[in-house]
């Protein structure tokens, strides 16, 4: 069995523990301060997985965990977010920013648009597209999300790299999300 395989076995199962199979429901209380009478902000904990086919990546799931801001206010929905993408070309793990466009309901369940810019770290394993195998990239990447299909771009990075010989790699990828 190659090692890319391997750690997408030991990392799957890892990750739909901790993330679950469907979106978490721990909710903060969105009361009224009960001394000025005014709307107290509330954080909402969501999780989502996802299947994309990315590069260098290959055939890639996504499990990622969100602490959204401000639900219930009618606000735009947004805030922070981690990632876990185990691959067959290799795995990323990544931290950013996300916002939600109009939802189908409140709290939010599947948001018809969503946009994400994150930091990430990939490292590569296996036969990436692009890229070669055992090395560490790291870099920006923005995701766009239109009901349940989600679209990535960015540019990472070799780590240590040194010479010009060692570039870096454009990543991308298309897929569901839930």
């Amino acid at each position: 069995m190659c090692r890319g395989l391997r750690v997408l076995l030991v990392w799957l199962p890892a990750a739909v523990g901790a993330c679950g199979l469907t979106p978490l429901i721990a909710t903060a209380d969105a009361s009224a301060d009960s001394v000025t009478g005014s709307p107290t902000s509330s954080w909402t904990t969501r999780g989502s997985i996802g299947a994309r086919y990315t590069h260098p990546q290959r055939v890639a799931v996504s499990f990622a965990f969100m602490w959204l801001h401000d639900l219930g206010s009618g606000d735009i929905p947004s805030g922070w977010f981690a990632q876990v993408e185990p691959g067959t070309g290799g795995g990323k793990l990544s931290a950013g920013w996300c916002s939600f466009g109009a939802t189908d309901a409140e709290p939010v369940t599947v948001p018809l648009a969503a946009v994400g810019l994150k930091g990430s770290v990939l490292y590569t394993w296996g036969s990436p597209l692009g890229a070669p195998s055992g090395e560490t990239f790291i870099g920006p990447e923005l995701d766009l999300s239109l009901f349940l299909v989600k679209a990535s771009v960015g540019y990472l990075w070799p780590v240590g790299s040194s010479g010009q010989d060692r570039a870096g790699v454009v990543t991308w990828g298309v897929g569901m999300g839930f």
